[in-house]
């Protein structure tokens, strides 16, 4: 379900924030072209309705250096509840569908909905870019076509690369079919023919789903962290 924010403005921050996973009020004024009075009004109003939250230090991430006298900027991040109001896709339907055919078929229907639904998904971004094989910036790009906030990031160590989706549309029924998680992984795989290994998951409570992404590793198998 959409939530119904009060200002427009309200809701493009938001979504700017999902985006960005965990910023300042000054980034988010500066992305936004809005004076830093006009965000923190927004903030505090996203703050007070639970979609965004503040913290000293980001949740996850880097740890900010003070620079001169002071403390750090407040840091934002968008709730689990802010995530869930966000997504445009009505799950709820989805949910519904999703549970009577697990009710008529069991574990290996869900796994096939599962399956039939990441095809489609990966199959449109396939077609997008003339390609069978996707590179990790153009399955980003492709999953945002479908609501996923996905980012591509340079990993600590190594050639390897993650992939960052700050979004879920299917969270909540992700969390009761983890097949869902899966089947995903094995398609990010497949289309990228590289190995990969998921360190977080929203849909078991973190702030993203992070996929590693091993450059020098082709073709082996998927791993999964839980």
């Amino acid at each position: 379900m959409v939530v119904k924010f009060e200002e427009k403005a309200a809701y493009r921050l938001a979504k700017v924030l999902l985006e960005l996973g965990t910023t300042t009020a000054s980034v988010l004024a500066t992305r936004l072209a809005m004076t830093p009075t006009a965000v923190r009004k927004h903030l505090d109003w996203l703050e007070s309705e639970g979609i965004v939250a503040s913290f000293d230090q980001p949740p996850f991430g880097p740890l900010q250096k003070v620079k001169g006298p002071g403390r750090p900027a407040r840091v934002f991040a968008v709730t689990e509840h802010g995530r869930e109001k966000l997504n445009q896709q009505d799950e709820v339907l989805l949910e519904t569908a999703i549970d009577f055919i697990y009710q008529e078929t069991g574990d290996q229907g869900i796994r096939k909905f599962a399956q039939q639904r990441v095809n489609a998904m990966l199959g449109t971004i396939q077609a997008k870019n003339s390609s069978t094989i996707l590179t990790e910036v153009q399955l980003a790009e492709g999953l945002n076509d479908f609501g996923y906030m996905a980012s591509v990031i340079s990993s600590p160590t190594g050639n390897d690369v993650q992939l960052c989706q700050h979004n879920c549309p299917i969270a909540n029924i992700a969390k009761r079919y983890p097949v869902f998680c899966d089947i995903e992984l094995q398609a990010f795989q497949a289309v990228l023919e590289k190995r990969t290994t998921r360190l977080s998951a929203i849909s078991s409570g973190s702030s993203l789903c992070t996929t590693h992404i091993h450059n020098n590793n082709q073709g082996e198998r998927n791993d999964v962290k839980s």
